[in-house]
């Protein structure tokens, strides 16, 4: 599995080849050979990530660090404790780059795969110096929030799941994450859906008070030019102060639901500020 990859063959054999690996359907390879491909595999992830001239492929990407940590979970790498320290390292570097100005928004995209590959190498070599790697996903984790994406989350669990052996996680303990994880225990990654839940019933009352409104003009309109003249056109006149009643009742439950609204946001802008204080806390117990 040496050399460049140059096709997109190539890499549809090394990840047929991972995919074998991790799901059993292979002997356990030896160090020189994962190396290899593992090697070949960030080569084309990094181009993918880091060519600003192309549109990487988001999904593809997210699929291949699934696989590689599949690879990693399997046990089959024949990797020592080396090796995994040299993979972390190489991905800790492709990573770095998603905070550069003109990096793509596909780091943050697929960050929390990184953080799954992250966590596959501590378990199985918990000693190895996470800190970097721990800054880089609170780093990213904020980013996902910040622009409402839900898999923040996905790199939370990631990070609890880590042996409770590594010391970036002791570290990160004492950095505020306690209150990150009660904010997420009690239902922070609903915040958005809740959100979108009460900004569409917020819609649909609009609707009914727009509809309201033209019924009670409409109706107001025919009375005040003279044009109710029968008796039902008469009565259904009558039904305009209904109508009015009607549509306060509207205007006061879309209040009610936008308030709801203005708190969730204040929820939703306190957590974005705990996890921005979280991640500034972490690298000041490093420093």
């Amino acid at each position: 599995m040496a050399g460049n990859l140059d096709s997109i063959d190539r890499v549809r054999i090394i990840r047929q080849e991972l995919t074998k690996m991790a799901a059993g359907g292979a002997m356990e390879m030896t160090s020189d050979s994962s190396c290899a491909l593992l090697r070949n595999y960030f080569d084309f992830l990094e181009q993918q990530l880091s060519d600003a001239g192309a549109i990487p492929d988001v999904s593809q990407i997210q699929e291949m660090l699934l696989e590689v940590s599949e690879f990693i979970r399997s046990g089959k790498t024949g990797y020592y404790s080396d090796e995994y320290g040299r993979i972390l390292k190489r991905l800790v570097s492709i990573y770095a780059g998603g905070f550069s100005s003109s990096s793509s928004s596909a780091f943050t995209l697929t960050s929390a795969n990184y953080a799954d590959v992250v966590e596959a190498i501590s378990n199985r070599f918990p000693g190895y110096d996470y800190t970097e790697a721990m800054g880089q996903l609170l780093a990213y984790m904020e980013q996902l929030f910040a622009n409402r994406k839900s898999d923040w989350k996905t790199i939370y669990e990631h990070i609890i799941s880590m042996p409770e052996s590594v010391e970036a996680k002791r570290l990160i303990k004492a950095a505020r994450f306690e209150e990150v994880r009660q904010w997420a225990e009690e239902g922070a990654g609903n915040l958005f859906g809740i959100r979108a839940d009460l900004l569409e019933v917020i819609g649909q009352l609009s609707a009914e008070i727009d509809q309201l409104n033209a019924d009670i003009e409409h109706l107001g309109r025919a009375w005040r030019t003279g044009r109710v003249v029968s008796l039902a056109a008469r009565r259904k006149a009558n039904e305009v102060p209904a109508l009015i009643e009607a549509r306060e009742r509207v205007i006061h439950q879309r209040m009610d639901k936008q308030n709801l609204v203005e708190l969730i946001e204040s929820n939703i802008e306190e957590f974005e500020m705990l996890l921005r204080s979280a991640r500034r806390a972490f690298f000041f117990h490093i420093v």
